[in-house]
């Protein structure tokens, strides 16, 4: 995902969840941020929200970019 779609925020988190994030990302062997991302994609999706994401392909662009047909 390109850094513009992105956002660095403070928020409150108990502890005893906080603990249990960085436990997930440290057995997944992840990043802190990379679990948080999964763990509430994960969560969000559990209350039916969908969650797209452009996906990188080799030449830079996205899956959506690349599944559209041009004309010949």
């Amino acid at each position: 995902m390109t850094t513009e779609n992105r956002r660095k925020t403070l928020v409150d988190i108990d502890l005893s969840i906080w603990a249990k994030v960085k436990h997930f990302a440290t057995i997944k062997k992840i990043s802190i941020n990379a679990a948080a991302e999964h763990l509430l994609e994960r969560g969000l999706g559990n209350c039916g929200y969908s969650i797209k994401k452009d996906i990188a392909v080799s030449d830079g662009g996205s899956l959506a970019a690349a599944n559209q047909q041009t004309p010949p």
